[in-house]
């Protein structure tokens, strides 16, 4: 209801706009209301992605922390060389390649690329750092 009340003022204001001050002035009322909506909805948007592109992370974590615990459990002399176990690390191992190829290709922190592209290119162009004694 206060919807359909909000519409029909808008078109009322919109109206009178048009009488009074001709339709110039009501196309840059027009165009200014657009573009507070489309502002708001982009920001709704990033706002999202940014929640989903946390859930991610969290999940990639808890996989990957499962992946080491999975490790550290074939190494313990109780369940060294158990084929069940080997094919659960070698599984839980391509889940975390697939999660990761994933996340490098819908990864929204660019800034972490950057820097990681920046170091690249300074040892390419200085060398690797000298080792210390």
């Amino acid at each position: 209801m206060i919807k359909i009340i909000l519409a029909l003022s808008f078109i009322v204001n919109g109206i009178l706009l048009i009488t009074i001050t001709g339709v110039m002035p009501f196309l840059l009322f027009a165009t200014l209301l657009i573009i507070a909506g489309l502002s708001w909805y982009i920001t709704m948007l990033l706002k999202r992605i940014a929640d989903i592109n946390e859930d991610v992370n969290e999940l990639f974590d808890s996989l990957e922390g499962f992946s080491e615990h999975l490790d550290s459990l074939s190494q313990m002399k109780m369940f060294y060389g158990d084929e069940t176990l080997q094919g659960m690390i070698v599984h839980s191992q391509e889940i975390m390649e697939k999660i990761y190829d994933y996340q490098q290709k819908y990864e929204l922190d660019s800034e972490f690329d950057e820097e990681q592209e920046g170091d690249s290119d300074e040892e390419e162009f200085y060398g690797p750092p000298p080792e210390e004694e």
